[in-house]
């Protein structure tokens, strides 16, 4: 195995470069399961820029192509692996004492990689703003227009997940009230969502992603710390 894909991160914006590309590979997965149901045109434009192509991506609906499905198995084995590399570096990285909010927050919280994903869904905006745009292009809830709030689409995060029943169930059961994300208060649900149908959204409690962002050595969520510390006995990755 290469060494890099288990060597410590070097710091906390290493490691959020690797989610903002995990995130990436969430909504590719999301536009290309929308390609199998609808599809009228396509946009040759190149660009540099990786968010305005992801965001013309999601604002058309491409044609459906005989490889959609084999795309889809690649990058939903291309997205585990780079979940579990993550997991990998963040035992490397609390090995080494390197401390990163994120690998903090999901050992504190006992969060699956499920939550993460979640977690992540609606962190992506607090990486790039652009990222919010995206996700109400990729939305196929009507209600789910954006309001100015910052929530992120129930509707979006379900197809970023993978779309499928199963998906779908374990999505919603991870974000009933007494599930890790909502118990702990890392995320809200907007007003009038409801989770049975996918319809309204959910966003990040804004003092976690400050946390997450590392804005300031605020104390960790849920402890008295008044400073970042790494919880005693947590020798394993989250997830």
């Amino acid at each position: 195995m290469n060494p890099a894909e288990t060597a410590a991160y070097a710091d906390n914006q290493e490691l959020l470069q690797e989610l903002r590309q995990i995130g990436d590979g969430m909504i590719e997965r999301a536009l290309l399961l929308r390609q199998l149901a609808t599809g009228p045109s396509f946009d040759e434009t190149e660009t540099d820029d990786r968010l305005a192509a992801l965001y013309r991506q999601a604002s058309r609906r491409q044609a459906p192509s005989s490889q959609l499905q084999q795309q889809l198995a690649q990058l939903g084995s291309a997205l585990q692996r780079s979940w579990n590399r993550l997991a990998r570096r963040s035992a490397a990285s609390i090995r080494s004492q390197v401390f990163l909010p994120w690998v903090h927050l999901a050992l504190l919280f006992q969060l699956s990689q499920r939550d993460q994903e979640l977690l992540l869904c609606a962190f992506l905006a607090e990486l790039d703003q652009r990222y919010h745009a995206i996700l109400q292009a990729v939305s196929s809830d009507p209600e789910a227009a954006d309001d100015g709030q910052g929530f992120t689409p129930l509707a979006s995060a379900a197809v970023m997940l993978g779309g499928a029943l199963a998906d779908r169930i374990d999505m919603q059961q991870s974000l009933m009230s007494n599930a890790a994300l909502r118990q702990w208060d890392l995320i809200e649900l907007a007003g009038g969502s409801r989770l049975g149908a996918l319809s309204g959204g959910y966003r990040l409690n804004a003092a976690i992603a400050s946390y997450l962002l590392a804005r300031r050595a605020a104390a960790a969520p849920g402890t008295g710390a008044t400073r970042y510390r790494q919880p005693a006995g947590t020798g394993r990755a989250p997830g």
